[in-house]
């Protein structure tokens, strides 16, 4: 198995994610794969949120901006939760599960925090 040197995963990963340009960060209910066309969240106070990336270090890139969806009404549910990263034009980047995978409960009214460097993508 190949494996790039960390010196051009972070290359590579600055040219994918630009530091300092403007994305998006959208919530879906389902896994969006490689194209972004899964069930967003749609409704109550959700909308897309902007998102920006610090440089890439070590193969690993990091969100260097903290998001907060409020009074999110999707319905009451106890699932997993995926992103995925948009350009501002709305075209899909790339995507994959909040919290490790593990089920987060929402409820009608809830809010999701996304922390500063909660959203790391790493080449290898």
């Amino acid at each position: 198995m190949a494996r790039l040197s960390t010196t051009y995963a972070s290359t590579g990963l600055d040219a994918i994610l630009v530091t300092a340009t403007g994305y998006n960060l959208a919530l879906f209910t389902t896994d969006p794969g490689t194209t972004g066309t899964a069930t967003e969240f749609s409704t109550g106070g959700y909308a897309r949120a902007g998102i920006t990336f610090a440089a890439a270090s070590a193969g690993s890139k990091a969100s260097n901006s903290a998001q907060t969806f409020s009074n999110i009404q999707q319905g009451s549910f106890n699932a997993p939760v995926y992103f995925g990263i948009f350009t501002t034009g709305g075209a899909y980047i790339a995507g994959g599960q909040c919290n490790g995978g593990a089920n987060i409960a929402i409820s009608p009214g809830s809010t999701i925090s996304v922390a500063s460097g909660a959203i790391t993508f790493t080449l290898t």
